[in-house]
C-alpha cells in the first residue's frame, strides 16, 4: 500500500469518527435535556461518550495486540483535553465561571492522575485495570448522588417521532465509530512497521490529537452557544473517561509501559498541568484567558520536546 495514500486514508477516517461521535453526543445531549438532566452530571455523561473514539481505538489496540499504542492515546488525549482544548476554550470564553469549590474536581484530578502512578511499575495490568474501572464507576455514583437533588426542570417529551429519531442517528453515530477505528488502527499497524516507530509515541502524539475531535467539536458549541460551564464538565468528564478506558482495555490485555525519557517527560507535564486545573478553579471562582494560554504553554511545550526526542 502506498504510504501517503494509508496517512490520507488514516485523515479522512478520523473526520468519521470525529462526526460519528458528534453524532452521538448531539443526540444524547438533546435526550439528556429533554429528560431533565442536570448540567454538571450530564456533562460528566457526555465526557464517557465524547471518549468513544479512545475506547473503540483501544479495543481495536487489543485485538490487534498493540495496547501500548492505545496507552499512548490516553495519556496524551488528557493532555490534549485539559492543555489544548481547555486552555482554547478559555481563550475564546475569556472567562469561565467556577463555584471555586474543588469537591469535584479534587476527586476528578485524582483519578485522571490515577493510570499515572499505577504504571510507575513499568505495567498496567489487569489488577490495575479492574481498580480504574472501579474508581471511575465510584466517582460517576458519587458526583450523582451529590447532583441529584439540585433544582432540575421538569421538561415533558411532546413528540416521540423526535426521541426515535435521536435514537437512530445515535445508533449510526457508534456504528461509524467502531468501523472506521477499526480500520485506522489497521493502517496505523502498517505504518509502525514502515517506520518503526513505537506504538506508544504514535498514540501519545498523534492518536490523541485525532480521537479527541468530539471534544473539539463540543467545546466549540459550548463556546457559540455560551455554555462554557458544560464545556468545561464535559472536558473534565472526557478526561477522567479515559481512565475508565484504560480500565476496559488493561483488564483484557496489560500494557508493558516503557520508563523512558518520553514517559517522564509525560508524567511531569500532566502532574504540572493537572494543579494548574486545581489552582485556576479555586482562585477567583473563575478561569480566566490568562490561564487558558498557560494551560496552552504547558502542551505545546511537552509536544515540541517529545518531537525532539524523536530527531
Amino acid at each position: 500500500m502506498n504510504i501517503f495514500l494509508a496517512i490520507a486514508a488514516i485523515i479522512l477516517l478520523f473526520i468519521i469518527l470525529g462526526y460519528g461521535a458528534d453524532l452521538v453526543v448531539l443526540n444524547l445531549r438533546q435526550i439528556g435535556k429533554k429528560l431533565g438532566i442536570n448540567v454538571l452530571f450530564l456533562g460528566i455523561i457526555l465526557g464517557l461518550f465524547t471518549s468513544l473514539p479512545e475506547m473503540s481505538i483501544g479495543i481495536n489496540s487489543v485485538i490487534k495486540e498493540v495496547p501500548e499504542m492505545s496507552a499512548g492515546n490516553l495519556f496524551g488525549g488528557i493532555l490534549v483535553i485539559i492543555g489544548l482544548i481547555l486552555g482554547s476554550s478559555l481563550l475564546l470564553n475569556r472567562e469561565v465561571k467556577t463555584d471555586g469549590d474543588l469537591k469535584f474536581v479534587l476527586p476528578l484530578s485524582l483519578s485522571i492522575l490515577l493510570p499515572l502512578i499505577l504504571s510507575l511499575d513499568g505495567l498496567l495490568s489487569i489488577y490495575d485495570g479492574f481498580v480504574m474501572i472501579a474508581v471511575y464507576l465510584l466517582l460517576i455514583w458519587s458526583i450523582y448522588r451529590q447532583t441529584k437533588n439540585s433544582e432540575i426542570p421538569i421538561i415533558e417529551i411532546v413528540d416521540r417521532r423526535f426521541l426515535a429519531k435521536e435514537i437512530f442517528l445515535t445508533i449510526i453515530g457508534f456504528v461509524m465509530i467502531v468501523v472506521s477505528a477499526g480500520l485506522v488502527v489497521r493502517l496505523s499497524t502498517y505504518l509502525l512497521y514502515v517506520f518503526s516507530v513505537s506504538p506508544f509515541v504514535i498514540g501519545l502524539l498523534v492518536f490523541s490529537l485525532g480521537t479527541n475531535l468530539p471534544e473539539i467539536t463540543v467545546a466549540l458549541k459550548a463556546w457559540r452557544k455560551k455554555s462554557s460551564e458544560l464545556s468545561v464538565s464535559n472536558l473534565m468528564g472526557s478526561a477522567v473517561a479515559n481512565v475508565f478506558i484504560f480500565g476496559v482495555t488493561c483488564s483484557i490485555m496489560p500494557a508493558k509501559i516503557i520508563l523512558n525519557k518520553e514517559y517522564f517527560l509525560l508524567a511531569i507535564s500532566l502532574i504540572v498541568m493537572i494543579c494548574c486545573f486545581g489552582l485556576f478553579y479555586r482562585t477567583g471562582k473563575k478561569m480566566t484567558a490568562y490561564e487558558g494560554a498557560i494551560l496552552l504553554a504547558i502542551y505545546f511545550i511537552f509536544v515540541i520536546l517529545q518531537f525532539s526526542f524523536l530527531a
